[in-house]
């Protein structure tokens, strides 16, 4: 799901920090746990490094804010949106905007929806979330 090797996801999650695991190993043998935040801030770190060549230990304080912002989220409510990042701060953009266009110097927007398609392929989502119609109370009793 974030197409990293497992030494890779436990470089990132261990000895660098760069990102929390949800739910740490606990002794030799236990695997960490992820939420799917999580795996997308992981696969937003890897676009960061593999397309953009950026060195991810400049990024670490923003990887973990990007993930504290994303912790309660719904997955459908991220549908269309991008990230903004520098090395000091994460902006969640709710959709994309003629005034984000033109983004300070150093920052560096990435779409989320690639990366949704991905965990939602993976952890087999078949059909978005929709809110169901109301309907209208025949009487109160």
């Amino acid at each position: 799901m974030t197409d990293l090797s497992a030494d890779r996801l436990r470089e990132w999650t261990g000895r660098r920090g760069l990102v929390s695991p949800d739910i740490p190993a606990h002794g030799k043998g236990t695997q960490a746990r992820f939420s799917w935040q999580t795996l997308l801030v992981l696969r937003l770190a890897a676009t960061l490094r593999d397309r953009l060549h950026v060195e991810l230990s400049a990024y670490k304080s923003t990887l973990r804010l990007l993930q504290v912002r994303l912790a309660g989220e719904p997955f459908h409510g991220l549908t269309g949106c991008f990230v903004m990042l520098d090395v000091e701060q994460a902006m969640l953009l709710r959709s994309p905007d003629a005034s984000y266009v033109a983004t300070p110097e150093g920052f560096c927007v990435l779409s989320l929806q690639p990366h949704l398609d991905a965990i939602a392929s993976a952890i087999g989502v078949t059909e978005k979330s929709v809110q169901r119609s109301l309907f209208a109370a025949m009487a109160v009793r």
